[in-house]
């Protein structure tokens, strides 16, 4: 069903239910609400905000696809004059929810907010930053994070959390056993508190359409183990098709140029180096722990094994030729 706890219609997901684990995972998610914000257009002074003026209602669902591996139903619900729009899709042999989200928002000083309010007990709350992750407190303060958040603790006295992963917003909050995601700000733009306006037209930020993509990734144990950060990453650049006429060729019919075999190693550049012919290949460690990473690089003679100390940034420089390699500073310099 979708509702909000307090409408019949409210257009949010009112159960996730993990059927492998038999877990009751949130009580609302992807809903809409609607907060005060009369600050500036940089926040300043504001770490919180939590004064609900309301939420998203008046909510419709149509089931637009069901075929053998998945299904998808487009919400639409609204709150004065804005409107959103959600296409949920559930997977047949995946444990996750896509959800992309398109809003037409024509509201002034307000912010909104996308809660995912859980049954986790005793979470934690962790969002990634950059080479790395960050636990901050569940106090309902507003905090950065770049392509996921997750709250672990445990439902029923296991241990169980909820990982939201997203292509496009970057503020985050948690309060107790929810998560919010901040969709949008609409305060004045270029207002710097204690700036008035004066005879000057004013124009406020975020109107119109707007869209993104979100993962929601129910999963037992932590983060860690459930592969998040490379869940996110997949989300954040996913593979694409480029068609190409036939022709003749040395290369075999299927290939892949680049492979970085380890389950908590992630590599984020591949790259020529700026001095010469070499290979700059840059990965690091997401999990906080020590891990071994196997590179197999087309062309090479032998694959390439590098130790990661946790959360550990290193860079390569590789010959193409013989396969020799040496580890670089971020400026690609040797280092000491």
């Amino acid at each position: 069903p979708w509702r909000t706890n307090d409408s019949p219609a409210g257009g949010c997901i009112r159960r996730i239910y993990d059927k492998t684990h038999r877990v009751d995972v949130v009580r609302r998610a992807c809903g809409l609400d609607v907060l005060e914000d009369k600050g500036d257009t940089w926040g300043h002074g504001i770490t919180t905000w939590d004064r609900v003026v309301g939420r998203f209602g008046d909510g419709t669902s149509k089931l637009i696809n069901e075929g053998p591996v998945s299904a998808t139903l487009l919400v639409t619900s609204r709150f004065e004059g804005s409107q959103c729009e959600l296409l949920v899709t559930l997977h047949r042999d995946v444990a996750d929810l896509d959800v992309n989200v398109r809003v037409n928002w024509q509201g002034r000083q307000r912010m909104l907010k996308m809660a995912f309010e859980t049954r986790i007990e005793d979470g934690e709350a962790w969002y990634e930053t950059a080479y790395s992750a960050t636990r901050r407190a569940t106090d309902g303060q507003e905090v950065p994070a770049q392509q996921w958040m997750d709250l672990g603790g445990r439902i029923g006295g296991q241990p169980y959390g909820l990982a939201v992963l997203n292509d496009a917003k970057y503020g985050c909050s948690a309060k107790d056993d929810t998560l919010y995601l901040t969709v949008l700000r609409s305060p004045l733009y270029a207002f710097h508190d204690p700036w008035t306006q004066g005879d000057h037209p004013a124009h406020t930020i975020d109107q119109g359409w707007q869209s993104f993509n979100l993962q929601l990734l129910p999963h037992a144990g932590d983060w860690h183990s459930a592969g998040v950060p490379r869940r996110a990453w997949e989300l954040n650049e996913p593979a694409f098709t480029l068609v190409e006429h036939a022709h003749a060729g040395p290369l075999p019919a299927q290939r892949a140029f680049f492979d970085g075999a380890s389950d908590t190693v992630v590599v984020s550049v591949v790259k020529m180096s700026e001095d010469g012919p070499a290979l700059i290949v840059r990965g690091y460690e997401t999990a906080g722990q020590a891990a071994t990473a196997r590179l197999t690089v087309a062309g090479l003679p032998q694959p390439l094994t590098v130790d990661f100390a946790p959360y550990e940034i290193k860079t390569l420089r590789i010959d193409p030729v013989t396969g020799a390699w040496r580890p670089v500073d971020l400026l690609e310099s040797p280092l000491a």
